[in-house]
């Protein structure tokens, strides 16, 4: 099992160079002058120049690569253009807010999906099995910035009980910041205002950007336990005696989920891309806003650097599954 980590590490690096290869490459090309948004339309013509020249946007475009290359072995990810800042600084303050959200939404794929999923493959073709189908088919067909704005119509507009936008509310300050994620920070400094208020600004994103993850795991979670339930060892189980709840949870649901937890694996990159939009609809302090004012502003470095943290993500949660095949099912080898 070491050897296979390291090996998929190893590969991870080669992956992570491609990504940044053709992101640098992607957005090089795209029409606009970031010198001259940085500048400011008031700026004279040498200004622009000189900031060009201070940004290195003036050398050729393989020596820009390279030098940003260089930079990123070194763990400098540039200055942004837009913020003055440095990117990694940036990230470090955004990127919490986005990992808030998606784990919450996480918890919610978990504890909605798999249950909800176990429920209909055994009450199968029963109303709760037709109303998660077409729940499900209705989820994943519709678009989550859509949903998020009818949820805020919903819940703060018309029965005005949860809020609409950002992590906390007006009248509070932040909680002693020690991992940047509210909730927590908020119940490690023993700061149960702060910790509920944020807990209910993170309902409305959180379910807006669970909801197709959710209908995903729900359907492949009843279609292999449909599958499993089939088995003949399933029925020498139940021609055994065993009671059904026993057969379901300790004989079929362990190798039920071996395709769930793929997939789950997958919605890891889906729940961080989806965050783009829901960042944008609910005004949240993550990387997905930042990434969308970055690409406005043409913030090349900035862009690399929410690429690059996204590619690290999403591999990494591949390998976590990776390595819970073998924890599931021992019979898997690596």
């Amino acid at each position: 099992m070491a050897r296979y980590i390291v090996k998929r590490l190893a590969l991870l690096t080669i992956t992570l160079l491609g990504v940044l290869t053709l992101t640098f490459f992607v957005s090089h090309v795209v029409p606009g002058d970031p010198a001259r948004l940085a500048a400011g339309v008031r700026a004279k013509p040498e200004q622009v120049e000189a900031l060009r020249t201070r940004l290195g946007l003036d050398r050729p475009l393989w020596q820009q690569y390279g030098r940003y290359i260089a930079g990123v072995v070194r763990g400098d990810l540039g200055e942004s253009i837009r913020t003055r800042r440095p990117v990694s600084a940036d990230l470090a303050e955004y990127f919490p807010a986005t990992v808030e959200l998606t784990v919450f939404a996480m918890i919610l794929c978990l504890l909605v999906g798999i249950p909800l999923g176990i429920l209909s493959a055994v009450k199968r073709e029963s109303v709760i099995d037709h109303v998660s189908r077409v729940a499900s088919t209705a989820a994943v067909s519709m678009p989550t910035f859509w949903l998020g704005l009818l949820l805020q119509l919903l819940f703060f507009r018309w029965l005005q009980i949860l809020p609409a936008t950002g992590r906390l509310g007006f009248y509070l300050s932040p909680p002693t910041r020690m991992t940047g994620l509210y909730a927590l920070d908020s119940l490690l400094s023993g700061n149960w205002t702060a910790l509920g208020d944020s807990l209910v600004h993170l309902i409305l994103p959180g379910a807006a950007l669970a909801a197709s993850s959710i209908a995903v795991i729900t359907r492949m979670t009843r279609s292999s336990l449909l599958e499993i339930l089939s088995l003949d060892y399933v029925r020498t189980a139940r021609s055994k005696g065993l009671a059904e709840k026993a057969v379901i949870l300790k004989h079929a649901l362990r190798n039920a989920l071996l395709p769930s937890l793929t997939v789950i694996g997958l919605q890891v990159g889906v729940l961080l891309a989806g965050a783009v939009l829901i960042e944008v609809v609910f005004s949240w302090p993550g990387i997905g806003l930042y990434a969308v004012q970055s690409i406005t502003f043409v913030d090349f470095q900035a862009i690399l650097g929410v690429t690059l943290i996204t590619a690290i993500v999403y591999s990494g949660a591949n390998l976590i599954v990776d390595v819970l095949y073998g924890v599931i099912d021992p019979r898997i080898h690596y």
